[in-house]
């Protein structure tokens, strides 16, 4: 996925100093079918922003829902 702010947007914030990772921790709902028994276990998302953070200097957010 990428996102690409309008120039307003950009006028508006900082530019980043350091790489910026949205990390989606849910998944497995779609319309007609759950496969929720797919999502990762809460310690491998734990892991992986471990890596990211220190191997990558990044930035992480977090996004979900409240089911996630």
């Amino acid at each position: 996925m990428r996102f690409d702010p309008t120039a307003e947007e950009q006028a508006t914030v900082a530019p980043p100093t350091r790489m910026r990772i949205a990390l989606f921790t849910g998944g497995g709902s779609n319309p007609g079918m759950d496969l929720t028994a797919k999502r990762w276990p809460l310690q491998r998302y734990h892991e992986l922003a471990q890596r990211l953070i220190t191997e990558l200097d990044a930035q992480l957010l977090l996004i979900g829902g409240p089911a996630m």
